[in-house]
């Protein structure tokens, strides 16, 4: 029988919709039960799909874990690495919208609860920690990196320890992000308190030429 390609387009919209469906079904599982007590029968059960389905799009438990993280950090790294292309804004000003993001990103989403998944879990699964060091940390680095080597260069910043290793410049937003998760519930973390102090703390030691 004829089928115009009218009638094909919510079958094609709804099989465009399912991988993000079932991205979100896996992190409602993954943060109830962690990574390997998860079956992919129960992700499937809360996504309304067939086991099988799930196999049509990822072709593990891993690289679905690997797409919920995904979807997690992808959208900020994207923004960040178009910030770092306006040359024509000062690099203080640019590192302090990268933090601030990077504040909103640990405090205002989701993320939090997978790192404390890869920190619970990430000796018995190598795979994922080495993904998120791959995908996330190492490239947030490169970009902070590139801010800094710009702002050596136009005598913004002052070179010295802090930036020899650029890890140390994010540390506090990492950190805020395992507290909301492990401790937020013994003694309340003023997100906005801790982002500024973060920040007046980098830019006061990077900006002074003392």
């Amino acid at each position: 029988m004829y089928m115009n390609s009218e009638s094909k387009l919510p079958r094609r919209r709804r099989k465009a919709q399912r991988p993000p469906e079932i991205i979100e079904a896996a992190f409602v599982e993954f943060a109830s039960h962690g990574f390997a007590r998860t079956k992919l029968v129960d992700i499937a059960e809360r996504a309304g799909i067939a086991k099988g389905t799930i196999y049509r799009y990822f072709n593990s438990k891993e690289a679905l874990f690997e797409a919920v993280l995904s979807s997690r950090f992808e959208p900020a790294l994207a923004q960040i690495g178009l910030i770092t292309q306006h040359s024509e804004i000062r690099s203080a000003d640019l590192l302090r919208e990268i933090l601030v993001m990077l504040h909103r990103q640990v405090m205002q989403s989701d993320l939090p609860v997978l790192m404390r998944i890869l920190i619970g879990e990430g000796h018995q699964f190598p795979r994922l920690t080495e993904f998120y060091h791959r995908k996330s940390i190492t490239r947030i680095k490169a970009l902070i990196n590139k801010v800094i080597q710009r702002g050596i260069s136009a005598g913004e910043f002052s070179a010295g320890p802090a930036t020899d290793e650029v890890l140390v410049l994010v540390a506090p937003a990492i950190v805020a992000g395992i507290w909301r998760t492990s401790f937020d519930a013994y003694e309340h973390l003023d997100a906005e308190k801790v982002m500024h102090a973060h920040i007046d703390l980098v830019l006061g030691r990077l900006c002074s030429h003392n």
